[in-house]
């Protein structure tokens, strides 16, 4: 298990703990085929996700003239959890660039353990997601100028 699987499944008293396939323990593991969407840009966040397998791409602005890819994710990196930390839609669309295996961290469980952080370095993190909201969205308009936020 990685330092990253182990920080996020680590049991409330502490140890590691196995992410389990039941959607009840806030833990699921999903699979996506190659150019599947995983979630669309817009969307509410119902689960951040942890890669255990394969490449998912991040793209931006993809109803718009001039689409974006933002990122290319692998093996233990997250995505989707912006639209966890402050409950805004997806700011982008997330895409299996290969046959991937996830692990979907649900809301519920997601704001669980956010709840258990220290308050200083919740703030500091929301702020964070809103300076990545707007960096990313500034971004798309100097790509495309006629780009707005949420546009379908």
């Amino acid at each position: 298990m990685t330092d990253t699987e182990k920080r996020l499944f680590a049991a409330d008293q502490g140890g590691p703990q196995k992410p389990s396939k039941s959607p009840q323990s806030g833990f699921e593991t999903v699979h996506f085929d190659a150019h599947k969407v995983i979630f669309e840009e817009g969307e509410p966040g119902d689960a951040a996700y942890l890669i255990m397998r394969g490449q998912v791409e991040i793209r931006k602005g993809m109803r718009s003239s001039n689409p974006q890819t933002l990122a290319v994710l692998s093996k233990n990196d997250i995505f989707g959890e912006m639209a966890l930390f402050d409950d805004s839609p997806r700011m982008a669309e997330a895409i299996a660039h290969t046959k991937v295996e996830l692990i979907a961290i649900k809301r519920d469980e997601f704001h669980r353990r956010l709840e258990t952080i220290d308050p200083v370095f919740k703030t500091i993190s929301l702020y964070l997601v809103g300076r990545v909201r707007h960096m990313a969205n500034e971004f798309m308009k100097r790509k495309d100028p006629i780009w707005t936020p949420g546009k379908k």
